[in-house]
């Protein structure tokens, strides 16, 4: 079975048709494409990979609290949602 991080890569691959050798932790997802559109596109297909039992609202209100700008944070960002993480910490 794929890790989270490694499913994660393949849905944001998928979502933006990039190569995966353009990935990197620190990669700024403005910088591959990804706009708030196809943000909430990908935090959908999130909650169906993950069977994340989240509102959009309680992702929105998570999200204010805890930007999401680059590739590793994504990657934090939905290990935190399902409870791999504390919200926040740091990996």
């Amino acid at each position: 079975m794929d890790t989270i991080r490694e499913r994660v890569l393949n849905i944001l691959i998928s979502e933006l048709d990039i190569e995966p050798d353009s990935l990197g932790d620190d990669t700024e997802l403005a910088g591959l494409g990804l706009d708030s559109l196809s943000f909430l596109e990908m935090i959908a297909q999130f909650k169906d990979e993950f069977d994340l039992g989240l509102s959009i609202h309680e992702i929105s209100e998570y999200l204010r609290a805890h930007p999401i700008k680059t590739v590793g944070r994504l990657v934090r960002f939905v290990e935190e949602m399902i409870g791999n993480l504390q919200p926040g910490a740091e990996v």
